[in-house]
């Protein structure tokens, strides 16, 4: 059996580990995809960018770094981050829940 997901990848997603966004271009044209060894692309997209109001998506970025890839024949895996980023080397992570899920005081555990 071969695993389709082997060989080489690249990571594309909204932010980095310390809040930098990434434009569409960006997670698209300006990551190097096009050689051969490069078969699929891990996609991190964090809950309040996709729904930054409750019930209210924004599909568009997502739905053009997937059209670009398929395009390209990659093989993709999009993660949806729930839950809080840890944060990197000391430094606190992403604000992954949506600020609109804080005022309506949903408890947290974390």
């Amino acid at each position: 059996m071969v695993n389709s997901y082997s060989g080489w990848g690249i990571w594309a997603g909204t932010r980095l580990f310390d809040s930098r966004t990434f434009s569409v271009r960006m997670n698209t044209e300006g990551f190097g995809d096009s050689a051969d060894l490069c078969s699929q692309v891990r996609i991190d997209w964090i809950w309040s960018d996709l729904e930054p109001e409750r019930h209210r998506y924004w599909w568009s970025d997502l739905d053009a770094m997937v059209g670009y890839r398929k395009a390209r024949g990659k093989q993709l895996a999009v993660w949806l981050w729930v839950a809080q980023d840890p944060g990197w080397s000391g430094q606190p992570g992403n604000r992954v829940c949506p600020d609109w899920l804080w005022r309506e005081d949903v408890v947290s555990y974390f």
